[in-house]
């Protein structure tokens, strides 16, 4: 069978292993920063942003209001958003899966102070524990949405590819109080912080679907129809290709095509999963046909153990390009457009 690669970017953080420090005692990572921050906030030390609970970090963002439209680059399923770090040029993927404001590529030339720690880190398919690091951060300027003077975590992320500009991840700490709309046909990315349908269906056309959904810890949930039997399923931007529980696969050969081995990357390292194409999945009332699913269930029974989140899945990229989305996070619902004519 031929081998592909396919970078799960949720996947690939949430799937970290055990922490091990010398100052923190813990069983398994929550969400790839939460953990980390928490075990590299000793006392008296500066916190880093990767933290969700309340924090110095939270005192040293800005409070964005408005709107802003921005260009993003798609990359094997990724969305890389331009943003500054500490006043020069940057690119960073745009992930919701991560429950945290950043996390920085320790491979990236732009980072100052890189510090080492006294945690490290191994993750999917690696043997090896690796340094955790921390880069002080003056300032990070997304459009207006900022953060200033703290430390925040960082790790290798070459392997999520981006330009020589590539400097790490925003997370969605940054985002949550905002909506987000993506249009794949015009590499567009809209983050508002007012709900008026009234303008949005002038600028994206027909509204086609309204799916209502829960928001568990920094995961929206929301059913998704397959062969006639409803999943749950967790929404994940950083998620390139879609994921559901292995324990389904049997039950989908009949409506399965293309079926291969993949390789899903993690930290670290890569596991060898199934693939196939799902004739048609429906969400919202809505059909998107012949869908790319990677099996597999190390990962999701992880982050439902961790999370109580009870999901059979996870939907990304091949969701989001269909139509123009709105990912509401204030309203907890997930709007279709059919897109402008004009």
């Amino acid at each position: 069978m031929k081998k592909h690669n396919f970078v799960i970017l949720f996947v690939l953080l949430s799937s970290l292993m055990p922490l091990s420090g010398k100052a923190t005692k813990f069983s398994t990572v929550k969400n790839s920063s939460t953990t980390i921050a928490n075990v590299l906030n000793k006392k008296g030390d500066k916190q880093p942003s990767g933290d969700t609970k309340p924090n110095k970090a939270d005192k040293n963002k800005s409070k964005f209001t408005g709107e802003f439209t921005t260009d993003f680059t798609a990359k094997n399923g990724l969305i890389y958003v331009n943003a500054e770090l500490n006043g020069k040029p940057a690119s960073f993927v745009l992930d919701s899966g991560l429950g945290s404001d950043l996390i920085l590529n320790s491979n990236s030339k732009l980072l100052e102070d890189l510090k080492e720690s006294d945690v490290c880190i191994s993750g999917m398919g690696s043997g090896k524990c690796r340094q955790i690091e921390t880069s002080w951060v003056s300032t990070f300027n997304w459009k207006g949405i900022m953060v200033s003077d703290v430390d925040v975590v960082a790790m290798p992320l070459s392997n999520l590819g981006g330009n020589d500009n590539f400097a790490g991840i925003i997370g969605f700490n940054m985002f949550k109080n905002y909506q987000l709309t993506f249009d794949y046909q015009h590499h567009n990315l809209k983050v508002s912080t007012n709900k008026n349908l009234e303008k949005e269906i002038k600028e994206n056309g027909k509204l086609l679907s309204t799916i209502p959904f829960e928001m568990k810890e920094h995961m929206p949930v929301f059913d998704v129809e397959i062969n006639g039997k409803t999943y749950k399923m967790g929404l994940d931007t950083g998620a390139s290709v879609n994921v559901i529980n292995i324990k389904y696969f049997d039950g989908f050969t009949n409506s399965l095509t293309k079926i291969q081995e993949v390789s899903m990357k993690g930290f670290g390292g890569e596991s060898k999963v199934k693939r196939g194409s799902i004739k048609e999945t429906r969400i919202g009332g809505l059909t998107y046909d012949n869908m790319d699913y990677n099996f597999e269930n190390a990962s999701l029974n992880n982050l439902n153990k961790e999370y109580k989140y009870g999901i059979d899945g996870l939907i990304g990229y091949d969701f989001l390009k269909k139509y123009i989305t709105v990912v509401d996070f204030n309203s907890k619902e997930i709007r279709i457009y059919e897109g402008s004519k004009n």
